[in-house]
């Protein structure tokens, strides 16, 4: 009896006594946290640690009060409702019995067409107006397209391309003597290449090493266009056309004579044209008169109200076989004086200013016509 008095004193002594090591604050909840965040399914896409048993109990606790928060911020980033956490503390629970914080708006998907089909009819015009409306008949033929439509592929066919490095200027004045005098435009001569016509006027080959452009000009080709036409016993003469600035300019002529003098030179096969741009020479072989009314598209009188696009071709290989340009972009780089210049084959570019320009208010550009004439 006496020992089992002793035992039951000592039993009720370690329970008065004091613990040496009393238990902290809030290490219910941390663990009960812990428990929670290594449950939940978004834990798996957060980094685990290892060999965690290494670290203390109080790093372990603040571990998971870390990745509590964490999957918290997930749950404020989908703006999913937290009310579940207080009340349910299964977390295994799939996804989709949570609520959700938004509602999607499923009417425009919706099988009702009324609307639609109302929204339609009001932009649709009533049928009184239908009724009084008479669509415009083509009443032109194919002779009166052509008169504004203008294009001889025998131009095109005369045009010496690919040329030699800066021989632009040979290579356009080769295309017009050939759409003159050659079988291959409007004459009954043999076509003649690039090689022959250099070697006629005195140059020597390797000709791609022959620097072109320090010597071309406007003046060389009218010359060499008179010494081909003495080599092959044809007659031909040469002139301005049209040169508004400048050396040699056509006094008297405007942009609308001007466009007028071009459109009868592409429709006469006695007469080829060159035109001088910007570090560059070119053939001219068509136009389009363009009118600005959509209901006039096969109009035969519309009235002047047109726009004039010009075809021309390039004997560069490295740009397009042809360019289709407005009058006015033409107008305006004939117009253009240095340092100032307008690009006609980047013509997005605008009007540009050259820094290094050598004599400040000069142009050289121009049209030039070469016509056959008449054997005596």
């Amino acid at each position: 009896m006496s020992s089992s008095r002793t035992r039951n004193k000592q039993t009720s002594a370690k329970k008065d006594r004091p613990s040496s090591a009393p238990q902290k604050k809030g290490a219910n909840s941390k663990s009960l946290a812990k428990k929670r965040a290594h449950s939940h399914p978004l834990t798996s896409t957060l980094p685990k640690l290892k060999n965690q048993e290494l670290f203390p109990a109080s790093d372990v606790a603040n571990i998971a009060t870390f990745e509590e928060n964490l999957i918290d911020e997930h749950f404020e980033k989908l703006n999913i409702s937290h009310r579940w956490k207080t009340e349910n503390t299964n977390l295994t629970q799939p996804m989709t019995n949570y609520p959700i914080s938004w509602e999607i708006d499923i009417k425009p998907f919706s099988g009702n067409s009324s609307a639609k089909v109302e929204e339609q009819q009001a932009y649709l015009p009533k049928l009184d107006s239908v009724e009084e409306y008479v669509a415009p008949r083509c009443t032109c033929t194919s002779k009166d397209i052509s008169q504004r439509k203008v294009l001889d592929l025998t131009r095109w066919h005369c045009i010496s391309r690919p040329q030699y490095s800066k021989s632009c200027g040979m290579s356009s004045l080769i295309s017009c003597w050939n759409f003159l005098f050659s079988t291959l435009g409007h004459g009954d001569r043999r076509p003649i290449t690039q090689e022959e016509a250099l070697l006629a006027i005195g140059f020597k080959p390797p000709f791609e090493e022959i620097k072109f452009g320090p010597f071309t000009g406007n003046a060389t080709l009218m010359r060499w266009f008179r010494q081909l036409n003495d080599y092959y016993k044809v007659r031909g003469r040469c002139h301005f056309m049209y040169k508004p600035k400048g050396m040699n300019s056509t006094t008297g002529i405007d942009e609308v004579i001007g466009l007028q003098k071009l459109k009868e030179a592409l429709k006469n096969p006695r007469c080829a044209i060159i035109y001088h741009c910007y570090n560059h020479y070119m053939c001219p072989i068509g136009y389009e008169d363009t009118p600005i009314e959509s209901e006039k598209a096969y109009s035969r009188d519309y009235n002047d109200n047109f726009e004039t696009w010009l075809i021309i071709g390039d004997t560069s290989r490295k740009h397009p076989s042809m360019h289709c340009k407005q009058w006015k972009d033409i107008v305006m780089d004939l117009n253009t004086e240095s340092p100032e210049y307008f690009d006609i084959r980047k013509s997005e570019k605008g009007l540009q200013t050259l820094q290094t320009a050598k004599k400040p208010g000069r142009n050289l550009h121009c049209l030039m016509a070469f016509e056959k004439c008449k054997p005596v």
